[in-house]
């Protein structure tokens, strides 16, 4: 368990660690977008279609309670992104779009699911024969691969996206106090 949760906090430092640098350093002020209201949209329907699609309507108050922490949990994964994001600088709608509804919520989601995967991968493995089945084994073994990629792939592009902030801005060249243009 304790190593669950180490690996949780070092994932989650190597992948947003960067990008709350960069909002730390840079302090821009906090602007919200239609596209990240868009966004939100967009993040919100993720708990809905999965509650409402695998809970049988019987179960009613089992679903008011999972959209409650489903939108509770996106509606706060939100806020932060497009605040940190906004404070570092980000402002081109692709970027700012494909980070707050992918790359961080991949972040830590996916991060939270390694865990839960490798838990159910040994309760899978160590069952007993009759309740052992090699296609769940290989199922969970291909999300476990999966998540990881995924999470390396948005990790990557969310440093990535941080280090183009931490370069500063090329400019054109201006004019010298001679009022020639500056040799580089």
């Amino acid at each position: 368990m304790l190593v669950g949760i180490v690996a949780v906090g070092v994932t989650g430092r190597w992948m947003l660690g960067p990008l709350d640098d960069a909002a730390r350093n840079r302090r821009y002020p906090v602007q919200f977008t239609l596209m990240d209201f868009l966004t939100l949209v967009f993040l919100l329907q993720i708990p809905l279609g999965l509650v409402h699609s695998t809970m049988p309507y019987t179960q009613s108050w089992a679903i008011a309670l999972l959209d409650v922490f489903g939108w509770t949990a996106c509606s706060l994964i939100w806020w932060g992104s497009v605040r940190t994001l906004s404070r570092a600088g980000i402002h081109r709608p692709g970027q700012r779009i494909l980070l707050a509804a992918v790359c961080i919520p991949v972040a830590y989601f996916g991060t939270f699911a390694v865990p839960l995967l490798v838990i159910a991968l040994s309760i899978a493995w160590y069952a007993p024969q009759p309740y052992r089945s090699s296609g769940h084994i290989v199922s969970l073994v291909a999300l476990l691969v999966l998540d990881i990629c995924v999470l390396f792939l948005a990790g990557r592009y969310m440093r990535r996206s941080a280090r183009r902030l931490a370069d500063p801005p090329t400019q054109p060249h201006e004019p010298s106090a001679s009022g020639a243009p500056e040799q580089r």
